[in-house]
């Protein structure tokens, strides 16, 4: 497990980085093997965050959460995000999701480039709505490589475990019956071909119109860091990177319509097998559950009651909605939006950038406290473990005192 290798100078080294200032710089996306996602600012971070995204916006994990996950890294954290595509049987991502993370691991253990000594590091579960269920199923499901004894901590905002007309309003009244028709369709190989081609076409498109911008800014004698407008940061380049990442979170809409016209009514596992498989099989301790004043698909209540009481289930209620976690900041050098001007940044009714991402930060800071006591917990336990170990040997190696000697010397 990450932290079967644990030992005092490992100990040291992790608070060392706890306690190094991170400094501030344009945050890039690393590609890991397998399709994950990696954002770090250091090869040392003190630990490693793996995040799944909710419902629709889960392929594009990087984008949809970028502030928060930025601001997590900026707290010392490895990212590893691992994009995904909904399905109707849940087990089906989820089967995804743990190659994808594997083969990211396997990346990041044979080069110390990205993260060094990434296997004693410690590693940190967390999830949003559709993915704060999927971590749950990986630790029920995959108990050897996202369980307890892998995973340090597990952070589960605004958990969602709604059935298909909860979920999707007039799901069987409206989408069934619309959608059952097409069926023929879904095994037609012309359709799925020009499905394909409009996918590459949409792709070489983007790439032409990228290959342009950096030609026109060549010619320009423009800098990666510069714009046309003086005092404004390039946006062009960044914008056509979210724009098309935009673009393809509609490439996992055929496969859902495919499964409504096959007839799927219903997420597999139901939300009754998923609460007994929860029940029965979830062995994360002291897990986070992050509920938000104003959200009304969160079930954390229901995850919370259905937790055996052993765990010790950590809950958390917070100011914002269910999007709070999708906060967006438009000054940030990795968004492609026109910063808030001074103006209003400082205006009458106050900084507008720290109204908008307030309850985004309350989330971070929490976030932060959670996954910092759970790496000091499972530091002690790791070193209680040692001391018994050592104190046990010691003991064995001790010489006895033969009594009976002493005796028959004494008579």
């Amino acid at each position: 497990g990450f932290l079967s290798n644990f030992d005092r100078q490992q100990h040291a080294a992790l608070l060392a980085v706890a306690n190094d200032d991170i400094t501030t710089e344009v945050m890039k996306w690393q590609e890991l093997d397998g399709g994950c996602k990696l954002l770090t600012m250091t090869t040392s971070p003190k630990a490693v965050v793996h995040f799944l995204g909710g419902a629709f916006v889960s392929p594009q994990p990087t984008v949809a959460y970028r502030y928060v996950l930025e601001q997590l890294t900026r707290k010392g954290y490895a990212i590893v995000a691992t994009p995904f595509a909904v399905d109707f049987d849940y087990r089906k991502p989820a089967a995804e999701i743990r190659e994808k993370f594997s083969r990211a691991c396997r990346d990041l253990e044979t080069t110390d480039d990205k993260i060094a000594n990434f296997r004693s590091l410690p590693l940190l579960a967390m999830g949003h709505s559709l993915g704060a269920l999927m971590q749950v199923l990986l630790a029920c499901e995959y108990p050897d490589d996202h369980g307890l004894d892998t995973t340090t901590g597990a952070a589960l905002i605004s958990y969602n475990n709604k059935n298909v007309d909860g979920a999707i309003p007039a799901f069987k009244e409206l989408f069934v019956p619309a959608l059952g028709p097409l069926e023929p369709l879904t095994r037609d190989s012309n359709v799925v071909d020009a499905l394909v081609r409009a996918q590459d076409v949409r792709r070489n498109g983007f790439n032409a119109v990228r290959s342009f911008a950096q030609s026109f800014q060549g010619v320009l004698g423009l800098q990666d860091d510069e714009s046309l407008i003086p005092g404004v940061a390039p946006l062009v380049l960044k914008a056509l990177d979210d724009v098309e990442a935009a673009a393809e979170l509609v490439d996992q809409i055929p496969g859902v319509v495919a499964s409504i016209a096959k007839g799927a009514s219903e997420f597999e596992p139901t939300p009754s097998e998923m609460r007994t498989l929860v029940s029965n099989s979830y062995q994360q301790q002291a897990p986070l559950i992050v509920r938000f004043t104003d959200d009304g698909i969160d079930e954390s209540d229901a995850l919370a009651g259905i937790l055996p009481d052993r765990l010790d289930a950590k809950r958390v209620d917070l100011k914002g909605t269910h999007v709070t976690p999708l906060a967006i900041d438009p000054n940030a050098e990795s968004t492609p939006l026109l910063p808030i001007p001074d103006l209003l940044a400082d205006g009458p009714v106050g900084d507008l950038r720290q109204e908008l991402l307030a309850n985004a930060d309350t989330l971070v800071l929490t976030l932060d406290d959670y996954f910092t006591e759970s790496i000091e917990t499972a530091i002690a336990k790791a070193e209680l473990g040692v001391n018994m170990k050592e104190s046990s040997s010691s003991s064995d190696d001790a010489t006895p005192v033969d009594e009976s000697s002493n005796t028959e010397e004494e008579l």
